[in-house]
């Protein structure tokens, strides 16, 4: 019926199940001599005609699952595909974290810088466009970003130099005219027990900071946003700023 050295694997499957004493279970491709290969899933089990365990024979039960085995394939490779395919688009949107970020944050700044000039109103009116619309492109590019990380592992905290005067002037350059828009008054008080000098992500302390501040912006009808920062501990080598009402952030 089969080749010899497809029947030698047969017996050689038999042996092993009589020297264990015990079902076998054996997945293999039969290839028959019509060219037909097929994938069965065998069980083999050994029997005996007395109690001393005699071996009389091996009992051997096996289904074709061919076509389970081709479609289980077929999803198992479409897997690894697209497995491949998002890993790559996340690398790549991982990478390029900081290119997308900088000119962004510079628009933006830059924007803000110019409607402290004299302007028309024409003119005053693009530029707010402008800094609106670039502040909510770059909140949708953090997000992105941020999930593309996750996704490809990568995402850290950098550890780096930074002045705490500096992250809070950026945090007011990008929220100080959505609270004008709605005649708010925008105040930032600093405990002067918070260091100057920082080590620590900056860029992602920023935007939770400014994230706050914009959902307090948003959910406030009138009067004043009040942003209190001070130490809440400090040792050698850490310290821990909080505020009124955001939660602890620690650097």
């Amino acid at each position: 019926l089969f080749c010899q050295e497809q029947a030698d694997f047969f017996r050689s499957k038999d042996q092993e199940a009589l020297a264990k004493k015990e079902r076998l279970n054996v997945d293999e491709w039969i290839d028959y001599p019509d060219q037909r290969r097929v994938f069965f899933q065998t069980v083999k089990t050994p029997f005996w005609v007395d109690e001393n365990h005699t071996e009389q024979g091996i009992l051997g039960v096996s289904r074709d699952i061919t076509e389970h085995y081709e479609t289980e394939k077929a999803i198992r490779i479409a897997k690894e595909i697209a497995e491949e395919a998002t890993k790559i688009k996340s690398n790549f949107l991982a990478n390029m974290s900081h290119e997308i970020r900088t000119p962004m944050n510079a628009i933006i700044g830059l924007s803000y810088l110019a409607m402290q000039t004299d302007l028309t109103a024409q003119q005053r009116d693009y530029l707010a466009k402008i800094q609106s619309a670039s502040s909510h492109l770059l909140g949708i590019i953090n997000d992105v970003l941020d999930f593309s990380k996750i996704e490809a592992g990568k995402l850290s905290i950098e550890h780096a130099d930074f002045t705490f005067d500096s992250l809070l002037e950026n945090v007011i350059n990008l929220t100080a005219e959505k609270a004008k828009i709605k005649q708010l008054k925008l105040q930032f008080n600093t405990d002067q027990k918070v260091p100057k000098y920082l080590n620590g992500d900056a860029l992602r302390l920023g935007q939770i900071l400014i994230n706050y501040v914009n959902n307090a912006i948003k959910f406030t009808e009138k009067g004043e946003i009040v942003v209190s920062v001070k130490v809440e501990s400090e040792t050698e080598c850490e310290v821990i700023i909080a505020d009124r009402f955001f939660p602890s952030s620690k650097l």
